[in-house]
């Protein structure tokens, strides 16, 4: 329904500041509504928060910093969330010298006749400097 885990990417942010990674996109799909979305991420060397968001009209690819966070909100917000076009994981470093192991996220929806579990997005690595 959403796709399967696409491609890779690297990010190296020369500062410790959020990092929004694209996770899948939607052009066309039957109602909705989404459940839960769980990143599958590994963290080594220190801590990050991590947080599925959905945006409308934002067009990301890879983006640093908190640019997009008015056009992108978290799951469940919305009800039954029908106005988004793009699911971005947003990255934020707790501390310094972590490297984050993305693996895309299992996305969790139900429709009128079903209910089900996807693993969709992108796979790749960010590492965030020392301070």
């Amino acid at each position: 329904m959403f796709g399967s885990v696409g491609g890779e990417f690297g990010v190296r942010p020369d500062r410790l500041t959020p990092v929004y990674v694209d996770m899948t996109g939607v052009s066309e799909r039957p109602h909705v509504t989404l459940i839960e979305a769980t990143p599958r991420v590994h963290v080594f060397g220190g801590e990050v928060q991590t947080d599925v968001l959905l945006c409308d009209g934002a067009e990301i690819g890879v983006v640093y910093g908190d640019q997009v966070e008015h056009q992108c909100y978290p799951l469940g917000v919305h009800g039954e969330d029908l106005s988004w076009d793009q699911m971005v994981l947003k990255v934020a470093p707790v501390d310094a010298e972590t490297v984050i192991v993305v693996d895309g996220v299992d996305l969790t929806y139900g429709t009128r006749f079903q209910r089900g579990t996807e693993h969709t997005g992108w796979a790749g690595t960010i590492v965030f400097p020392s301070e």
